[in-house]
């Protein structure tokens, strides 16, 4: 069961993180223009996903504190994670319509370059989804 939580947490992880890899893309892959965006845009942006991310991690010890009172460990853990991942991937949805709720300028292309960056995503997630 900890390995569907962990994909799934993965998969919400990557669908919101396709805004931040098109802007990467937009931005040429050049890292000073990325980062002078990312400060440019820091509350309408990183503040949402920050607060997702940080909100889930609450989430879930506070409800794995709560149905411990009521089951075993492991079960608590489950239903816990279960919770949090579909009120993370809720809200990781409706962080995803806000910030396309404009037409996009120019369409995310998948070039060689942004299959290899999702790549990387879709291998690093999983761990740092799974890390306690």
């Amino acid at each position: 069961m900890n390995i569907i939580l962990c994909l799934a947490s993965a998969l919400a992880s990557a669908f919101v993180a396709r805004y931040y890899l098109h802007m990467l893309q937009l931005e040429s892959y050049q890292l000073d223009g990325y980062v002078r965006w990312l400060k440019k845009n820091h509350d309408k942006h990183l503040g949402g996903t920050l607060t997702i991310g940080v909100g889930a991690t609450i989430a879930y010890y506070v409800l794995w504190l709560l149905f411990r009172v009521f089951m075993l460990d492991a079960g608590s853990r489950v239903v816990a994670g279960v919770i949090t991942l579909i009120g993370f991937a809720l809200a990781a949805y409706m962080l995803d319509k806000r910030l396309h709720s404009q037409p996009e300028k120019k369409p995310i292309a998948y070039t060689p370059r942004m299959r290899r960056l999702y790549a990387c995503l879709c291998v690093i997630a999983p761990p740092a989804a799974s890390a306690r």
